[in-house]
């Protein structure tokens, strides 16, 4: 104990004491910045190198599930989801065409109210949709028959009867 206070009243004696303590100076302030700085760079760097790592994760991931997925593209799939979805799409084109039809009727004109904007907007974007599936269904079947001799087809035929 008397050594802690023998060496407060060498510190009193050399002019250190407590009120220097809360002041910085401009070196500790340069210090200070320069190691701010370093830390900012240093997560900068840190968040590249963790999401290049997910980065690797999910193009690993991607791969894995192409070549595990290639089993939905045999024909008994295949067509029929690619009918089912020309069906919908077709269902769907037929509605909006037969709403406008009966919306525009003559008896029907007395108690007709101007579309909201919602409401166009929700056409809009069934007709699109409708009419892009059936353009990815035919560019599908024309493709397919294109790479593989036919549409219909399933792909493990084609390579067995090519490589047998």
């Amino acid at each position: 104990m008397s050594l802690v206070l023998e060496d407060e009243r060498e510190d009193l004696e050399l002019g250190v004491g407590l009120r220097d303590v809360g002041k910085s100076s401009k070196t500790q302030v340069i210090l200070g910045s320069g190691s701010l700085a370093l830390a900012a760079i240093e997560a900068v760097c840190l968040f590249f190198v963790s999401v290049n790592g997910l980065i690797v994760l999910l193009g690993g991931a991607a791969v894995g599930l192409a070549q595990g997925a290639a089993w939905i593209h045999i024909a008994v799939i295949r067509l029929p989801l690619m009918g089912l979805a020309a069906v919908g799409a077709l269902l769907n084109l037929w509605l909006l065409v037969n709403s406008w039809r009966l919306r525009n009727a003559p008896s029907a004109r007395w108690r007709k109210k101007p579309l909201l904007p919602s409401e166009r907007r929700r056409i809009i974007l069934v007709a699109t949709i409708s009419i892009l599936t059936l353009l990815f269904v035919g560019a599908e079947l024309i493709l397919h028959h294109r790479l593989h001799g036919s549409a219909f087809a399933s792909n493990s035929l084609l390579r067995s009867e090519q490589h047998g």
